[in-house]
């Protein structure tokens, strides 16, 4: 908005000040706090747009400079546009509009970024995609960049994640590397679901994204797969493979596509914390052995609400020996649903920032609920999935090979389960595990 286009729309206020006090019932005169109204209207034009005639000089200056750089390339077309003729034309013309036109430049004049140079200045410096004497024209103005794009260049836009193009006009597939979901269920939501497979997800508070296996058709789909392991045989044995600890940093071992027989935890920056923070539920299914695919694949599946959950999970370290002391964590209840291979609902029992129960001797600690509210305890009911806490802050069992996971599992055994996985109600169960979040 130039100066004088200012002027014209603060006498268009001071007017209707008038005729809204005359056609009220107000009886003072209002005249006089119209006129200071108007004053103080000018004084923001004055301070914030400069005059026509300094903006119209600027452009016929640009014009003529332009068509010098065009000529110079014609006759030679080895030349750059940057032929000294052109430059001393551009000093002159800058030096008459100073003189006649513009007053010194005032950093409010300046839109979109753009700066004064200095003390003398008549004009603004701009940001990349703006110019104009006070970088009021967009470089973008034939070609407008869409959905909060930002222009950077001759008709070039600089485009938010979740949009492409030449004008940001192209939204991208949410669940892509180059548009990352903040979970399965907003995929979903915006339609972009391909179907059950492998989707980028960055939760809310992480700084990066990893590629996991989302099921999206499975009690209403969005789950998540967070991490998994594999009990071989009941007891010690060196194929084994116990949950990862959840917290890992950059998960562990994370191939959701090759997962048979081994162990592993999403490769997110704070492992799966972030995760089960923002899930609402949790599910545990366990049973066969896959490489991959969704939640059906396994023979037992149990559903558990996590949002009455008043703990901040952690997923710290919470043997009998570290969080699984009392005063450390905190015994919560839960409702978990069985869904496939048993039936019904349970009250069941876990240290609600672990999400995870332990034995008094920690063999074995794990994650998942039991029928017990303590902080420890001896227990046969579940579900319940071995992880790599056994252990870990105590002498090793016989024949067990401690092992460290960062950042707080000292002397671990992953090769240790004691009577399997369990279901809600038995024990002695093999096969992989896993746990999904949604």
């Amino acid at each position: 908005m130039t100066y004088e286009d200012c002027v014209k729309e603060a006498n268009v206020l001071n007017g209707k000040c008038r005729r809204d006090a005359n056609n009220s019932q107000l009886t003072i005169d209002i005249t006089n706090i119209c006129d200071e109204y108007q004053r103080k209207l000018k004084s923001l034009c004055a301070a914030h747009c400069a005059k026509a005639s300094c903006l119209d000089c600027f452009d016929k200056m640009e014009e003529i400079v332009e068509s010098c750089k065009m000529f110079s390339k014609k006759i030679n077309s080895d030349l750059n546009g940057t032929v000294q003729e052109c430059e001393d034309t551009k000093v002159s013309l800058t030096k008459h509009c100073s003189s006649k036109e513009c007053q010194a430049c005032k950093d409010l004049y300046c839109r979109n970024g753009g700066k004064c140079t200095g003390l003398n200045a008549t004009w603004c410096a701009c940001p990349p995609g703006y110019t104009g004497a006070f970088c009021q024209k967009s470089k973008c103005a034939g070609m407008p960049c869409n959905n909060s794009g930002t222009c950077i260049g001759e008709n070039l836009c600089n485009c938010p994640l979740s949009y492409s193009g030449a004008q940001c006009s192209t939204r991208k597939r949410l669940g892509t590397k180059e548009n990352p979901a903040p979970n399965a269920q907003a995929i979903l939501d915006a339609g972009d679901s391909l179907g059950s497979g492998m989707y980028w997800i960055q939760p809310p508070g992480e700084t990066a994204p990893a590629q996991t296996y989302c099921d999206m058709s499975f009690d209403g789909g969005a789950w998540m797969l967070a991490s998994y392991g594999y009990v071989h045989t009941t007891g010690l044995n060196a194929n084994n493979k116990g949950i990862p600890n959840m917290n890992n940093l950059l998960g562990y071992a994370w191939l959701p596509t090759q997962r048979s027989s081994s162990n592993g935890l999403i490769n997110l920056p704070n492992g799966a914390v972030k995760m089960a923070n923002n899930a609402r539920y949790m599910i545990m299914a366990a049973g066969k052995n896959p490489a991959t695919g969704g939640i059906n694949e396994y023979t037992y599946v149990y559903r558990i609400d996590l949002k009455n959950n008043p703990y901040n999970i952690t997923f710290s370290n919470h043997n009998r020996y570290n969080g699984g002391q009392p005063g450390r964590m905190h015994v919560t209840d839960f409702v978990v649903e069985a869904l496939k291979g048993e039936s019904g609902t349970y009250v069941r029992y876990a240290l609600g920032e672990a999400l995870g129960v332990t034995w008094g001797d920690s063999y074995p600690t794990g994650y998942g609920f039991n029928d017990k509210a303590t902080e420890y305890a001896v227990f046969s009911k579940g579900p319940f999935f071995p992880s790599v806490h056994s252990g870990s802050g105590r002498s090793p069992c016989s024949g067990c090979t401690p092992s460290n996971y960062e950042p707080d599992v000292v002397g671990g055994s992953p090769h240790y389960t004691h009577r399997g996985w369990y279901t809600a109600n038995g024990v002695d169960k093999t096969g992989q595990t896993s746990i999904w979040f949604k």
